[in-house]
């Protein structure tokens, strides 16, 4: 209870003293005391007892406050330090913990990430080996097996014994496929590995191993019958001397091998027209010298009978054969055709700016398709179609001649009508239109020249073996080509198609034919003839550099097939033309035109084969290359619509291969 008394503070009644407004009420069960506020500071009652009659002043109170300041001051340092020191060692404990935590996970981590590296590392390792095997093995081995094959196919008979059934019935190829069979199954089935094949069925799997295995035996048979192994028959001579190469065949040898290692990098296949520019420009170089060699060769002296000499006599010379008139102007023609060529490569270079590097520079092209020389395009068109029909006819029936001067005067009337060049009574202000009925016209006469070629060579293939006949039935063949080429080529490259058959004309009259170079010798010129003119047309190995608009010439809306047929026949109308002019040398100006034949289709064969292995091999290996797919993917496209029309023009030699008994 509490009293108060006027004038004074109030007084507890239970004996303890009482502040300015407080009130301590005590619980009478418990004797707990609970305190409320009365409008102002609350404080606690002291439990300390004292005399009820004897009341305590307010002048003790401040003493009272110290000791209870200092009291909660001592305790609260106490507390403090106590907190400071626990709290020094918890944090130095979890600190500690916290570096011997992150020391373990970093060591673990570590190790792990390690492990992870490695594990990758040799999963990547073994998908890559098992892509580039399963890629490349096939390729490979078929590559191996021309080249094997190739002093037996360039031979006498022209022919290639291939031991197929000795080596499937030998033990080695039955052992070898239980090998890889085994080894694929052990992959296969194991916990932690798999390999490419893997993926496939198993229907699949074991024929292929099979028939790899197969073409490996074969290969080891073909290469252990090139090894001088065992004594030598007594009745036989022994092989005379060592394997000689010309200058000629190491130059088209070399050429070849190094073009094809040029594939690795991709400056030289964004550059690969200079890389056939140097080539050309070298074999030029190199026929020169053999004419020289060849026509203006010293007599010999008379030969020691009693000297030892090995040697053969020389051959005669072409000029030995002709007459004394004769003689002269054909060694002079011979030596001016290979600075004819060279100049002739010169002009078609300065064309076309192909490539990356210089494609931005202006070249002749850009200066004949300009609006002011259109008068300078259309003599230079009319020039080449006239030379054209002067090297193209003299080989053709009358029907074929009236059929090619026609259809070269549609090919100028279609390009007069959509606006590229222009007759001499025409004005430059015209309307131009799609010219479908020009070159509809062209198509007409294109067939009918194929039509007259193929009638010839059927005859020539299934009637009667007249060589006559069929020497006629292939150049009109090869002359609807040229047609249907002049009719899709642009106006400004008329003159790379004049300048391809001014060369053919040529080096077959002046070159190869007089010098007798042998038809694999022939048949590798042909082919870096149509590569370098491939290139002479303005292509490269990008994709935008591809002529899309010769796919509608003589079609009014887009047609998928023919559009399809007209585009690459435009692309790639350098080495087909080449390809179809060795075909008709090599029928009609070899002695054996069988086995000419075969040895062109041979080194066709090994020239497209050989480059197209080595760049899948290659593309595979760099497929991570920052220029995999501006560089090195659309020459992958490129190279294989190639491959495609060499084996459909392989084909074509096989099939004017075939001998023929003639009729009595």
């Amino acid at each position: 209870m509490l009293s108060t008394s006027p004038g004074f503070s109030p007084v507890r009644t239970d004996g303890f003293p009482a502040l300015p407004g407080l009130s301590c009420l005590r619980d009478q069960e418990g004797g707990r005391r609970s305190y409320f506020h009365k409008e102002s500071l609350t404080v606690s009652c002291s439990s300390l007892r004292r005399a009820k009659d004897k009341p305590v002043m307010f002048s003790s109170l401040p003493f009272v406050c110290v000791c209870v300041v200092c009291v909660w001051c001592l305790c609260g340092v106490c507390v403090v330090s106590v907190w400071c020191v626990c709290g020094v060692c918890v944090v130095c404990v979890w600190c500690l913990c916290g570096v011997c935590v992150v020391s373990v996970w970093c060591v673990c981590g570590v190790c792990v990430v390690c492990v992870w590296c490695l594990c990758g590392v040799c999963v990547v390792s073994v998908w890559c080996v098992c892509g580039v095997c399963v890629v490349c093995v096939w390729c490979l081995q078929s590559v191996l097996l021309l080249l094997l094959a190739l002093p037996e196919a360039l031979g006498g008979s022209g022919e290639v014994e291939v031991p197929v059934s000795a080596a499937l019935l030998a033990p080695p190829c039955y052992l070898l496929s239980l090998l890889l069979c085994s080894a694929h199954v052990l992959i296969c089935t194991s916990a932690q590995a798999s390999c490419y094949s893997c993926s496939l069925p198993w229907g699949l799997v074991f024929p292929a191993l099979a028939f790899s295995s197969a073409l490996l035996c074969i290969l080891l048979s073909m290469a252990t019958r090139r090894l001088p192994l065992g004594a030598k028959p007594p009745g036989k001579s022994p092989v005379r001397g060592v394997w000689s190469v010309s200058e000629l065949e190491a130059l088209l040898l070399l050429g070849t091998a190094g073009h094809t290692l040029s594939l690795a990098a991709s400056s030289f296949v964004e550059e690969e027209h200079q890389t056939w520019y140097f080539l050309l420009s070298t074999l030029c170089l190199a026929l020169f010298q053999d004419v020289c060699r060849t026509y203006f060769r010293e007599p010999r002296g008379p030969v020691d009978p009693l000297l030892p000499c090995s040697e053969e006599p020389l051959a005669p010379s072409p000029a030995d054969s002709l007459g004394g008139k004769g003689a002269g102007a054909e060694r002079w023609l011979a030596l001016a055709t290979p600075v004819v060529t060279l100049a002739c490569c010169r002009l078609l270079r300065s064309l076309n700016q192909t490539g990356v590097q210089w494609a931005h520079l202006p070249d002749l092209g850009h200066w004949l398709n300009s609006s002011e020389h259109k008068t300078a395009l259309s003599l230079l068109a009319a020039f080449s179609l006239s030379l054209i029909y002067f090297l193209v006819q003299r080989r053709c029936s009358w029907v074929s001649r009236v059929a090619l001067t026609l259809g070269l005067l549609g090919v100028f009337s279609y390009r007069a009508a959509v606006g590229n060049v222009l007759f001499p009574w025409q004005h430059a202000g015209r309307n131009m239109s799609k010219g479908t009925v020009e070159a509809r016209f062209v198509y007409v006469f294109v067939l009918g020249i194929l039509f007259s070629g193929s009638r010839d060579l059927l005859r020539s293939q299934v009637v009667s073996a007249d060589a006559r006949l069929k020497s006629r039935g292939l150049w009109e063949l090869y002359s609807g080509v040229v047609l249907l080429v002049s009719l899709l080529l642009r106006p400004h490259n008329l003159p790379v198609l004049a300048c391809c058959l001014l060369v053919q004309t040529l080096m077959a009259r002046f070159i190869w034919s007089p010098l007798h170079y042998r038809p694999a010798h022939t048949s590798v010129m042909h082919y870096w003839f149509g590569q370098a003119f491939f290139y002479f047309q303005g292509n490269s190995n990008n994709i935008a550099s591809v002529d899309i608009s010769v796919g509608f010439v003589g079609l009014e809306s887009y047609v998928e097939a023919p559009a399809i047929f007209l585009t690459a026949l435009t692309t790639y109308a350098g080495p087909l033309l080449w390809a179809c002019h060795l075909l008709y040398y090599l029928s009609t100006h070899s002695h054996r035109s069988s086995v000419g034949l075969g040895h062109g289709c041979y080194c066709l064969a090994v020239l497209r084969s050989v480059p197209v292995a080595t760049y899948v091999v290659l593309v595979t290996v760099l497929r991570y290359h920052l220029f995999i797919w501006s560089v090195f993917s659309p020459k992958l496209l490129y190279e294989a619509l190639h491959t495609v029309i060499t084996a459909g023009l392989c084909l074509l030699f096989t099939t004017m291969e075939q001998r023929h008994p003639s009729r009595a």
